[in-house]
């Protein structure tokens, strides 16, 4: 069921790291944003969900994959391939999700 594993990431997560804070949100029409508060910088995106397990950003013309976890009301992402690297920190956080 793609539509209730959409679901269970739909609302606000909120995140820190040593260097900054961030916040991700899911809206119900496949939009979000990422949101530094730290860094004065946010960033608006499509996504979807492949293989149960694969979170899909799209950003403009730039495309992310990552695996997606959530325990306990606790989100995890990290790169799809174990050697990627990327170019934004948003793999360093474990997000909570906001009531």
């Amino acid at each position: 069921m793609k539509l209730q594993k959409e679901n269970i990431l739909i609302g606000i997560w909120s995140g820190e790291i040593p260097e900054t804070s961030a916040e991700l949100l899911f809206s119900l029409d496949n939009s979000g944003s990422l949101v530094y508060p730290d860094l004065k910088k946010s960033f608006i995106f499509k996504y979807h969900i492949e293989q149960d397990s694969v979170l899909v950003i799209a950003n403009g013309k730039k495309l992310s994959k990552h695996y997606f976890k959530i325990e306990k009301s606790k989100l995890r992402l990290k790169p799809l391939k174990a050697n990627e690297e990327t170019i934004d920190i948003i793999n360093e956080f474990e997000f909570s999700k906001k009531e």
